[in-house]
């Protein structure tokens, strides 16, 4: 990880930043601990997502990239529009479905640990079957999204917890990993 500036804690009260990669959580959702892939915002969630997106307003659109997964789709939509931005949003699987991580997802299925205790183990550091080791996943997800910045100032990527977790871990973030919905992490980068 020594190409990149540490990883910061972000918060929307933060601010959207000037410079580097934000990696935040999609909006509330229903569906419990291991909702579908297809579980939407809440219209709650949705709100509160616009919200963070009119903070945006009038802020040099950046590059957006968001998982597949629908609510990441949903959340990275509600951003842009509430920003009132112009920008057509990436579909990366890097950000989720599968991930940086998953590797053999039929291993990884076959796997007979509970697959909450295997992303906690994986985040810790441990090998999972069917896993990439997770820094070489993370290395593997920010080579990817420096690429998709290209010469932007900012990239905004919409991802998942247990992908942020693995990401705070890997460069020595300390403490409760998992960011509650839309916030995340700031990687500091310079062009």
């Amino acid at each position: 990880m020594s190409d990149y500036d540490i990883l910061h804690p972000w918060h929307p009260s933060d601010g959207f930043p000037t410079q580097g990669i934000l990696m935040l959580r999609h909006g509330p959702r229903g569906g419990g601990d291991l909702p579908s892939m297809n579980e939407p915002l809440t219209d709650d969630g949705a709100e509160a997502t616009e919200f963070v997106g009119r903070g945006w307003m009038k802020r040099a659109a950046p590059v957006v990239v968001s998982s597949p997964v629908h609510r990441c789709l949903q959340t990275s939509q509600l951003l842009v529009e509430a920003a009132g931005w112009d920008v057509e949003i990436i579909q990366s699987g890097i950000l989720g479905n599968p991930g940086p991580f998953v590797i053999d997802s039929d291993l990884l299925s076959s796997h007979n640990e509970d697959i909450l205790f295997s992303l906690r183990s994986h985040i810790d550091g441990s090998r999972i079957p069917g896993m990439l080791d997770r820094d070489a996943g993370v290395e593997k997800m920010i080579t990817e999204l420096m690429g998709l910045r290209g010469s932007a100032n900012v990239l905004v990527a919409c991802t998942h917890d247990s992908i942020l977790a693995a990401t705070a871990a890997s460069f020595g973030i300390s403490g409760n990993l998992w960011p509650p919905y839309l916030e995340g992490y700031l990687l500091r980068c310079s062009l």
